[in-house]
């Protein structure tokens, strides 16, 4: 159990990490057997033609195992009579469905009436683009005391490039739930689930939440713009076991900005500031309350601050889509102002596998 001063609750739980696990290894079946200073005296032969067989025994999946996805990676090894190496490696996949999504609200926080996406993307198991295929989205909206409710739901179609976008709800507040199910070319079906919360402006709960969380809405800022912060109260926060009392918020970054007090009622807190030229190139918002136990619950959330003036695009476009092994790639960029107009810049170009 995790220290309720630490964490907020009584307990903690932690993600499972996935260990690769060796299954075979040619070297390590020839051990005893083969010469310690040169394991490829006993290494299998290939025949005239550059082949050979190997049998590879995979143990048996244990109990509920079948509705896990399983990557087997099959690497080889190989020397010549002149003593140069190659090596080779090939993936296996074992899995109930071949089509693998990824959602993606557009934003971890929206208010009521605003407007949000739902992206997905459906992939093979390898990674690559799973191209079209069908599906449907239903949208739930889960309140504070854990009530659902359906918002809607709609049948969904990737585009050759595996995606899909599409509005979500924002009509109620609480977390509004995408679970979005995809189907392969044989009628197999992924399921998957994302999340989004929802706020309003009375202070209605959204979420239970065991310690103060913060959120910010607006992205990457310019002077001028408002900036909106969204406080999530745990329930009980103030005197008495209160939901309402007295919350400081202040604003600070090369020296603190504004400090103020304000009244909250109920379980969220909505704060607008305006951003200004004083700020710089960032601002922090903190938000802080004395709990009941005599000690100060604070957060902070970041504000990135650019000026319309001083932002640059770049635009890449590669010369082909799929490039082969010691090919050559070219690659088309174009940097341009917030007038799109051309400017001289200097670009760095990262290549990974």
């Amino acid at each position: 159990e995790g220290s309720e001063v630490t964490y907020g609750s009584t307990s903690t739980t932690e993600g499972k990490l996935s260990v690769p696990e060796r299954l075979y290894s040619s070297v390590a079946s020839r051990a005893g057997s083969s010469d310690p200073f040169d394991p490829w005296a006993s290494a299998a032969k290939l025949d005239e033609n550059g082949e050979a067989e190997i049998e590879i025994d995979v143990p048996a999946l244990g109990a509920g195992d079948d509705r896990k996805p399983f990557r087997y990676t099959l690497t080889v090894r190989g020397r010549d009579g002149q003593g140069s190496f190659a090596n080779a490696s090939r993936s296996y996949f074992l899995a109930p469905c071949e089509v693998l999504g990824t959602l993606r609200p557009s934003a971890k926080v929206a208010k009521t009436g605003g407007e949000a996406r739902l992206s997905v993307r459906a992939a093979t198991l390898s990674g690559k683009a799973y191209g079209e295929t069908t599906g449907r989205v239903e949208f739930v909206l889960r309140k504070a005391n854990g009530e659902e409710s359906k918002l809607g739901e709609a049948e969904i179609k990737t585009d050759p490039e595996g995606i899909w976008r599409g509005p979500m709800p924002t009509s109620g507040v609480g977390t509004v739930l995408a679970r979005v199910t995809l189907k392969d070319k044989k009628d197999a079906e992924w399921s998957g689930e994302a999340s989004m919360l929802c706020v309003g402006d009375g202070g209605e709960p959204v979420a239970r939440v065991a310690n103060l969380t913060l959120e910010s809405l607006g992205g990457v800022l310019e002077p001028g713009q408002t900036a909106e912060v969204i406080a999530l109260l745990p329930d009980g926060w103030g005197a008495g076991t209160k939901n309402e009392g007295s919350v400081w918020i202040t604003l600070s970054g090369s020296t603190r900005f504004d400090t103020k007090l304000v009244q909250v009622t109920g379980s969220t807190l909505v704060h607008r500031f305006e951003i200004e030229k004083r700020f710089g190139s960032a601002v922090y918002a903190s938000i802080a309350y004395p709990t009941s136990t005599g000690r100060w619950e604070e957060r902070t959330v970041p504000f990135r601050i650019i000026p319309k003036e001083r932002t640059l695009s770049v635009a890449v476009e590669p010369g082909q889509l799929e490039a082969k092994p010691l090919g050559r790639q070219t690659l088309d960029l174009r940097v341009t102002d917030s007038q799109g107009r051309g400017v001289p810049a200097q670009v760095s170009v990262g290549v990974v596998d």
